[in-house]
C-alpha cells in the first residue's frame, strides 16, 4: 500500500503547511491550508450506508479570509478542529472511503492573526470527503467565516473544497484490514479554497 493516502478532511477540515496564504481577490473569498492529525476508533469500519461514528481531527489553520470591503482577516496557526462520520469498508481497505462532518477553527483559542485591525478569525462549517486509491477530495458547505476588527464583526456564508494527504503507517493493510482495530494519530495535511455560498 502506498504509505501517503490521499484523503479530504474538513473539514473537513483545516492546518498548516505554513507558506504564507495566498490573497483572495474579492469578497467572500479565501485561501487555506491545513495540517493535524486525525483518529479513527476502529479502521476498517462502516459502509456508505451504515457509515461508523467518533472520527476526530486536530490540527491548525492558516489563511486569508476577505468578508467585505476593508475586512480581511489572515489567520496563522489558528486551532482547527473537526468531528465525522466515516465509512471505511473492509472488503476494499484501504482503497477508498468516505466521511461526512463538521469543522470549527478560532484564533481565541490560539494562532495569530494579521489584516487591518483584525482581532479575531474564526468559522465553522460542514464537510464531506472522498477518497478513491491515492487521491481524495474535500467539499466544504453551509460554513460561515467571521473576521472581527475595530467596527465588528463581518460575517461571511462560505462554501468550498479542499484536497490533503492522509499519512497513514505503511503497515495498515496488512495490520489493520483484516483485523479491524484503533487507527490514531494519523497525520493530514492540505490546502483548498472557499468562495461565497449560492
Amino acid at each position: 500500500m502506498n504509505k501517503i493516502l490521499r484523503l479530504l478532511v474538513a473539514v473537513s477540515a483545516i492546518g498548516v503547511f505554513v507558506a504564507a496564504p495566498l490573497s483572495p481577490a474579492n469578497a467572500g473569498e479565501g485561501t487555506f491550508r491545513f495540517e493535524g492529525e486525525a483518529d479513527l476508533p476502529t479502521f476498517p469500519c462502516g459502509s456508505p450506508t451504515n457509515p461508523c461514528s467518533g472520527g476526530t481531527f486536530s490540527g491548525t489553520l492558516s489563511g486569508t479570509f476577505h468578508t467585505g470591503t476593508g475586512n480581511v482577516g489572515v489567520g496563522i496557526d489558528i486551532a482547527m478542529s473537526a468531528s465525522f462520520e466515516y465509512s471505511e469498508p473492509a472488503a476494499t481497505c484501504p482503497a477508498e472511503g468516505t466521511a461526512e462532518g463538521s469543522f470549527s477553527f478560532d484564533s481565541n483559542i490560539s494562532g495569530t492573526v494579521q489584516g487591518p485591525g483584525t482581532t479575531r478569525v474564526r468559522g465553522s462549517g460542514n464537510f464531506t470527503w472522498t477518497r478513491v486509491g491515492a487521491t481524495a477530495v474535500i467539499t466544504i458547505d453551509s460554513g460561515t467565516v467571521i473576521v472581527t476588527n475595530a467596527t465588528g464583526d463581518h460575517s461571511q456564508a462560505i462554501e468550498g473544497s479542499a484536497e490533503a494527504a492522509f499519512e497513514a503507517p505503511p503497515t495498515v493493510a496488512v495490520t489493520h484490514c483484516p483485523n479491524p482495530q484503533a487507527l490514531n494519530d494519523v497525520h493530514v495535511e492540505g490546502a483548498g479554497e472557499v468562495h461565497p455560498a449560492v
